[in-house]
């Protein structure tokens, strides 16, 4: 007798962001204590044998090239620290300033390896800058993970992030001109907009995506300005 073998049910998006965290905290871990060192002391001696370097050419080009990739793996690394963990928002005033950070990080991370130029417009409202730690944590990665997807999967040229506050609600929304997707038809193993509203699902807030095959795709937010 053969037995049926149901289907798999797909994790829920509060488990499946906690895991995700833990994963970027641990590799965040690992890079910051493990590679990066190693990649600085291996930095440090080839820029000493440069300059302890006789007259052949030949050998200083080469210490030279591996300099410079050595140099940028250091980037590199310290680039996907950045995206690994979010910045320590200020629990203590119970208020914090995402915005900044965003423009910071994806400009920093994003300017790796992109294949067409794009750039970034963020428009917000004095009062969408300031909102509790959580709720900052949440619009931090959510607008991050929103403008990293918009230009690496939908080769977006243009991407604007669009804050304000209404009735002690953040209404936030990340519009690109990519090449958009089927909203419905995404597979279970894409966990970008999974854990994008499981971000949003822990502060009590909401998250919807709107997108279409031909583009544009847009990420809406919605959360009390204190949270849950």
């Amino acid at each position: 007798m053969t037995k049926k073998v149901g289907s798999v049910k797909p994790m829920d998006e509060d488990r499946l962001t906690e895991l995700i965290e833990s994963e970027r905290s641990a590799i965040g871990h690992e890079i910051h204590d493990s590679m990066l060192p190693l990649l600085f002391g291996a930095s440090a001696v080839l820029h000493r044998e440069i300059e302890r370097a006789n007259s052949d050419q030949t050998d200083i080009e080469r210490l030279e090239k591996a300099t410079a990739w050595v140099d940028e793996a250091m980037r590199i690394g310290r680039n996907i620290l950045s995206l690994a963990h979010a910045p320590k928002f200020d629990s203590a005033q119970d208020t914090a300033s995402w915005d900044a950070e965003v423009e910071s990080t994806v400009e920093g991370v994003l300017d790796v390896g992109e294949d067409l130029p794009w750039t970034l417009k963020m428009d917000v409202s004095e009062k969408a800058k300031i909102v509790s730690a959580p709720v900052a944590t949440a619009a931090y990665r959510i607008s991050v993970e929103a403008v990293r997807n918009a230009i690496r999967h939908g080769k977006a040229t243009e991407v604007q992030i669009t804050a304000s506050v209404e009735n002690s609600t953040l209404h936030l929304s990340v519009h690109d001109n990519g090449n958009g997707f089927d909203v419905n038809a995404i597979p279970d193993d894409r966990y970008g907009i999974r854990t994008m509203k499981g971000r949003a699902k822990l502060v009590g807030g909401t998250l919807r995506v709107e997108s279409r095959c031909s583009g544009p795709t847009i990420v809406h937010f919605d959360c009390h300005v204190n949270g849950s």
